[in-house]
């Protein structure tokens, strides 16, 4: 029996590490009082899609919330609201037209081709979580058409779209924030964290080369991240 840190836990705890970073971060910002800034009101926008997804998730297996998850998760949807709407309030915003301007920008940025305001390497990043999160979206519909709510085929593949959607979120924060802007360093790295681990993972259990590739894919993607990260440490 194997004990300690092992590939596949380093995995899973990607997505809960990097919205546990993510919340430290918008400690800092409120302290700061810089909420009102668009990085930490696109973060804090992220962390609510993110917690109400993770809700969902462990509604759809009952036995996750052995360990308290739901409180958690509610806790953590609604300290992020909390800290929208204060980002809003500190810039006298209305939240409609300012959520609809954030996520045009964001649309813009993750969509656009050829590649205007980014990279052609952060393009690929996203195009490829937008591939990944497409085909696990098309495979738990596939299973709700023929076999109706099957809680065990459908849980793992929204747990990898619960994770890709954080992790494509940071990368279309890190894609439209300025350069300097300090929460990019921990940003960077959490997303190189996650990418290397699925990649890592990947190959290590691959079964066919089409596995294989992905995991070679995945650990391109996170090159970008890796560079600027220890490039602005």
């Amino acid at each position: 029996k194997k004990s300690g840190l092992t590939l596949g836990c380093a995995n899973v705890i990607g997505a809960p590490l990097m919205a546990a970073g993510i919340t430290f971060l918008l400690g800092n910002a409120a302290e700061k009082q810089h909420l009102g800034a668009d990085t930490y009101k696109r973060l804090n926008g992220l962390l609510v899609i993110y917690a109400m997804l993770a809700l969902f998730l462990v509604a759809l297996v009952p036995q996750l919330n052995k360990n308290s998850l739901v409180p958690i998760r509610i806790l953590t949807t609604f300290v992020a609201v909390k800290g929208y709407l204060s980002g809003l309030n500190d810039n006298g915003q209305s939240f409609f037209p300012e959520t609809k301007r954030l996520w045009k920008q964001a649309s813009q940025v993750s969509m656009r081709f050829p590649p205007k305001d980014i990279s052609f390497a952060d393009f690929l990043v996203l195009l490829t979580v937008a591939l990944k999160k497409t085909a696990l979206a098309f495979g738990i519909v596939q299973i709700l058409v023929s076999s109706g709510l099957k809680r065990p085929q459908i849980a793992p593949k929204l747990s990898q779209l619960t994770k890709l959607t954080i992790l494509g979120g940071c990368s279309i924060v890190i894609a439209c924030s300025s350069p300097e802007d300090e929460a990019l360093v921990p940003l960077n790295i959490l997303v190189s964290y996650i990418f290397s681990t699925m990649s890592a993972f990947g190959i290590a259990t691959a079964s066919t080369p089409l596995i294989m590739a992905e995991g070679l894919l995945l650990a391109f993607c996170a090159m970008p991240s890796t560079l600027r990260g220890f490039r602005n440490w």
